[in-house]
C-alpha cells in the first residue's frame, strides 16, 4: 500500500457508469501490470464515509478520509457497504497486485453493479441464478454466520456447494458470467 501513489492522475479505461439513481459511479482506471493469484483490497475514502465489516468476528469499522487507506488482506471475509452521511462519498478501491487473468476484474464488477442497479430501478430482486454464476466464476463464496466459530469451515463450504449447484443449473440454462446485454454498454 505504501508504494501506491493515490494522488497520480490515472486514465479512465471504462466508464464512468452511474448506478443506483446516480448515487454510485463506477470507473475502471489504468493500473500497473503485475501478476498475482491472491489480492489485497485497499479502500481509500476521499470524501464522505463508508463502512466495512471484516473478519470472522464481523468487526465493523467506519471509513473516513482521516483513517484511510485501509487494507483488507487476501482471503479475509469482508463486506463493504454504504454508510449514511450528509455528503456524497468518494471511495477509491484497489485490488493489488493486479492479476493478468482476473475473473474479479472490471467486467465482473461492472456487470454486477449493472444487474443490481437494474433490479433496484425495477424494485425487484436481482436474478439469483445470474449472481451465483457470476460469483462462482470468481472462485469466491459468501460466508454464512461468520461469527459462529464452532461451524468452522462449514461457514463457507455450505454456501459454496449451494452456489455451485445454482451456478451449474445456470450454465445448463445458458447463463454466463458476463451478461450479454451489458457488453459494450457505455
Amino acid at each position: 500500500m505504501a508504494d501506491f501513489d493515490w494522488e497520480r492522475e490515472r486514465d479512465v479505461i471504462r466508464g464512468p457508469f452511474p448506478f443506483f439513481d446516480g448515487t454510485m459511479i463506477f470507473e475502471l482506471l489504468d493500473v500497473d501490470a503485475s501478476e498475482a493469484t491472491w489480492q489485497t483490497e485497499t479502500f481509500n475514502v476521499i470524501q464522505g464515509e463508508m463502512a466495512i465489516v471484516t473478519g470472522w468476528k464481523e468487526e465493523e469499522k467506519i471509513l473516513r478520509p482521516n483513517n484511510t487507506p485501509i487494507d483488507v488482506k487476501p482471503m479475509l471475509p469482508h463486506t463493504p457497504y454504504c454508510y449514511g452521511g450528509d455528503e456524497d462519498t468518494i471511495v477509491l478501491i484497489r485490488a493489488h497486485p493486479a492479476a493478468e487473468n482476473d475473473p474479479l476484474g472490471a467486467v465482473f464488477f461492472e456487470h454486477l453493479f449493472r444487474l443490481l442497479d437494474e433490479a433496484h430501478r425495477a424494485k425487484k430482486v436481482p436474478d439469483v441464478i445470474q449472481v451465483m454464476v457470476m460469483q462462482h466464476a470468481t472462485d469466491s463464496a459468501l460466508i454464512m454466520f461468520p461469527s459462529v466459530s464452532w461451524l468452522g469451515s462449514l461457514r463457507w463450504q455450505i454456501p459454496w456447494l449451494f452456489q455451485g449447484a445454482l451456478a451449474n443449473l445456470g450454465w445448463l440454462l445458458g447463463y454466463t458470467p458476463e451478461i450479454k446485454r451489458f457488453m459494450h454498454v457505455d
